[in-house]
């Protein structure tokens, strides 16, 4: 699997709407959430808690949307919608989202620790 990514242009774009001093605070709140949402999907599974189970993929698809995260935002879709539709979902389905969940972390990490503020900062003057 390849290592999940930030879209540039979605944190060009979150960047133009909330300001770039905001960026870094909005990816590190999104980074604490990530594990709380994946600990939340993985309980709910667990206990059979398929509305709940559907909240969070909601949760976690909207967020990564929002960032540009395509494939955890795919993966959560098939969750939420798989809890709609049937009222239950897979452990493939939920390990699906579970898996890019690390890797978009790392990736977060990286961009705020990393050169990827001054692409952006270059890139926007």
């Amino acid at each position: 699997m390849s290592v999940q990514s930030l879209c540039p242009d979605a944190m060009a774009r979150l960047a133009a709407d909330a300001g770039k001093d905001m960026l870094p605070v909005l990816l590190q709140l999104y980074l604490d959430e990530l594990n709380q949402q994946r600990e939340a999907l993985q309980s709910a599974f667990h206990a059979a808690d398929f509305v709940s189970m559907r909240g969070v993929a909601h949760t976690l698809k909207s967020s990564a949307a929002t960032f540009g995260c395509e494939p955890l935002a795919d993966a959560a879709r098939q969750v939420e919608s798989a809890c709609r539709d049937t009222g239950a979902s897979s452990a493939e389905q939920v390990e699906r989202v579970v898996r890019h969940i690390d890797p978009l972390r790392q990736s977060i990490q990286v961009w705020l620790h990393g050169d990827k503020q001054t692409e952006l900062s270059e890139g926007a003057a």
